[in-house]
């Protein structure tokens, strides 16, 4: 079992300013989830392949700072979980939920839940 934890743009939700919000995608085995970050980003300052902006600028380092911080707490929560001998259906549960409950980094309103049969 592992966990893989990425972050994206959806530029079909650009606002009026050409911003687009950066969403973190959790992958547990057959489920996956995503959550606004509650950090909107242009387009053109994000890097894909490296999923973070662009650049040294103030507002780069601190956006990716807090990018970094949600994927060392969300590994964090996963490892300790796995560390506890919890069965691997329960890992994968209590990691999504207690990932959501991160109220002060991850915006907790789910975009999109599937699980794959």
């Amino acid at each position: 079992m592992s966990i893989k934890l990425s972050f994206w743009v959806r530029p079909s939700e650009k606002t009026s300013e050409n911003r687009t919000p950066v969403y973190l995608r959790i992958q547990l085995n057959n489920i996956r989830t995503e959550y606004s970050v509650g950090v909107s980003v242009l387009s053109s300052e994000w890097d894909k392949d490296k999923e973070k902006i662009k650049g040294r600028s103030e507002n780069a380092e601190a956006v990716n700072g807090k990018l970094s911080s949600i994927r060392a707490r969300a590994l964090k929560i996963y490892n300790e979980l796995l560390a506890s001998k919890v069965p691997p259906k329960l890992v994968i549960l209590e990691t999504l939920s207690k990932i959501r409950n991160l109220e002060d980094i991850v915006e907790p309103k789910i975009k999109t839940l599937s699980l794959a049969v």
